[in-house]
């Protein structure tokens, strides 16, 4: 399964998400995952100082993009990811 990232690289969300709209978004995530049991959802990690955010996923890289498209939350690139062999 692919690893992919969603990127935010500048401060577009509030260091603190509305809890209407954090319950929102969690409840489509929920959906979209339930409808596609070959996604994973690993969680979203935010540097507030920097302004940096990355949604972290597994699965196919063009069904997230649409899901986030869909979500209207504003990213600048989603990208799939290999690891690193040191």
């Amino acid at each position: 399964m692919a690893r992919v990232y969603v990127i935010h690289y500048n401060k577009r969300f509030p260091t603190q998400i509305p809890p209407e709209v954090a319950k929102s978004l969690k409840e489509a995530i929920e959906k979209f995952l339930k409808e596609n049991p070959d996604i994973k959802y690993n969680g979203t990690m935010w540097n507030p100082e920097t302004g940096i955010g990355i949604c972290d996923w597994e699965g196919d890289k063009e069904k997230i993009e649409n899901f986030i498209k869909q979500l209207n939350v504003p990213y600048d690139e989603v990208v799939e990811v290999q690891p690193l062999s040191l």
